[in-house]
């Protein structure tokens, strides 16, 4: 679940920024009122791309990918609360941005020798104006609001037992990274 929290997190603090750029320093808002889109993936890609050392860049898109598989197996484990529109919002933000970077992922989170890029805050060189400028202030607020309810409802649940994480069909658990 820390892994969960932890990139919801990471997402929130990345919108504030944005928002930031977009209410206090006169950044015009973007056309993209769905930040779980293709569209506005690549628009978010290219930014970071931009600024960010190819390398990072793929490893961040593998460690989503593998976020997206975890939110996807504590979704069907834990249906009755980790669900409906909020969780998966920002699941299909991660799995838009992870697709639009690494298309293979779930083939690849085997390579990252951690998870900590999808927990740790982006880059302060990333490209965050071209973001907010891609961004609509809608679009912002909704992704920003799904991602702080994420971060908190994974500090309140359960942990997934050896037996939940066993029947994961996902994927291979075992040759997943901690962080």
């Amino acid at each position: 679940m820390e892994i969960i929290e932890g990139a919801a997190i990471r997402l929130a603090e990345d919108l504030a920024v944005v928002r930031s750029g977009q209410d206090e320093h006169g950044l015009e808002p973007g056309p993209h009122d769905d930040l779980a889109t293709d569209a506005f993936a690549t628009a978010l890609v290219d930014a970071y791309q931009q600024t960010l050392s190819p390398g990072y860049v793929t490893r961040l898109g593998i460690s989503l990918g593998a976020v997206v598989q975890l939110m996807e197996l504590v979704g069907a484990k834990r249906a009755e609360t980790a669900n409906g529109h909020r969780w998966g919002l920002v699941q299909r933000h991660f799995h838009a941005v992870a697709t639009a970077i690494a298309p293979n992922y779930p083939d690849r989170v085997g390579e990252l020798p951690s998870l900590h890029l999808a927990v740790t805050p982006t880059s302060p060189i990333a490209r965050f104006d071209m973001v907010a400028q891609a961004a609509s202030r809608a679009g912002v607020l909704r992704l920003a609001d799904a991602a702080a309810w994420v971060g908190e409802l994974t500090q309140s649940l359960p942990e997934l037992s050896n037996e939940d994480l066993a029947a994961g069909e996902l994927f291979e658990l075992d040759v997943l990274p901690t962080i």
